[in-house]
């Protein structure tokens, strides 16, 4: 008597293919939800760093206005997110330059905790000439 051969497949080979495909796809999913999380870390990074340079170039203009130091602080929402930020600017000893030292900063939800860049650069002190 011939045997036949079987062309299907045991539960056993079932059950491990579907193991084996499960453990890929979460694998997947978690590789994906990582790379959006460093996105909008990156995008937070790079929308603190615009909001510097506005508050940098709105320093500027107060430099050439104000005949002393003057600091400002205050809070943005951009997009549905808060960004503080701050400025000081001190007067160099017998100079017509600024120190200028301004901060932005946010709060992650998923990395619990507050991030903060921190910039410093130099002002002329003169009045801006439209």
């Amino acid at each position: 008597m011939a045997l036949k051969s079987s062309r299907s497949f045991s539960l056993i080979e079932m059950l491990i293919t579907v193991s084996i495909l499960s453990t890929l796809i979460i694998f997947i999913f978690r590789a994906l939800n990582t790379c959006l999380a460093a996105s909008r870390f990156s995008q937070n990074i790079s929308t603190a760093c615009f909001l510097a340079e506005f508050k940098l170039w709105e320093a500027q203009l107060k430099a050439g206005s104000t005949p002393e130091d003057f600091t400002q602080g205050g809070v943005e929402d951009i997009n549905g997110k808060e960004f503080a930020w701050s400025y000081a600017a001190r007067k160099l000893r017998d100079s017509k330059l600024l120190k200028l030292d301004l901060k932005t900063s946010w709060k992650e939800k998923r990395r619990d905790g507050e991030y903060s860049l921190d910039f410093f650069t130099y002002l002329f002190k003169e009045p801006v000439v439209p």
